[in-house]
């Protein structure tokens, strides 16, 4: 059989050009027991780590301006002082214990000072905004919108200013309440991998 007795190959009749198209082939030299690492020019968003350096890096600077600009507890610090040098089953009629008993031990650690106050304010803080990280991370793909939705919580007026300004015994309330978040949404997981 010659050349010109072979039949043509059956063409198709819509062309399709993949020039552009993603690779989606499988890399065999690639090894499949290393994590994939982010790519080299990625930023501090890209990553749990650097999400946390930055929200360290926050939360560092807020108790050093505090300290810094003024040695004046504010009324409802003053108040935190004085009910927190003591050990009780209620101190206020409106308040569990909780926050007192959190500022007991920094008192005595670093007596009574915006310092200790201050210390235990923010460590609330980062706790609260552990949690909401951790419920993004479960909900978003990617750990950068997962860092970009917890910090959007300083788009809203009572975190980015109040909370830094006053409301000294509602500061115990953003922890426990993210932390239900997260807990929520790993039942959600939980049940879709149950029921998909």
């Amino acid at each position: 059989m010659t050349q010109a007795d072979r039949p043509a190959p059956l063409r198709p009749s819509v062309t399709v050009d993949d020039r552009h198209a993603p690779d989606v082939r499988p890399r065999h030299d690639a090894d499949p027991t290393k994590a994939a690492s982010p790519p080299p020019s990625a930023g501090l968003l890209d990553t749990p780590a650097g999400f946390y350096a930055l929200l360290v890096g926050y939360l560092v600077v807020h108790v050093v301006v505090r300290v810094a600009v003024s040695g004046v507890l504010t009324i409802d610090d003053a108040r935190e002082a004085v009910l927190g040098q003591t050990l009780a089953w209620g101190y206020q009629a409106r308040q569990p214990p909780l926050y007192n008993w959190l500022v007991w031990p920094t008192l005595r650690l670093f007596g009574v000072s915006v310092l200790s106050l201050t210390l235990v304010k923010y460590a609330l803080l980062g706790v609260a905004y552990v949690f909401v990280y951790a419920s993004a991370r479960r909900l978003l793909p990617t750990p950068r919108l997962a860092a970009l939705a917890t910090g959007s919580l300083l788009l809203v007026f009572p975190v980015s200013w109040t909370f830094h300004d006053a409301l000294t015994s509602s500061r115990r309330a953003p922890p426990p309440s993210t932390h239900s978040s997260v807990s929520a949404t790993r039942t959600a997981s939980a049940r879709t991998s149950v029921s998909g």
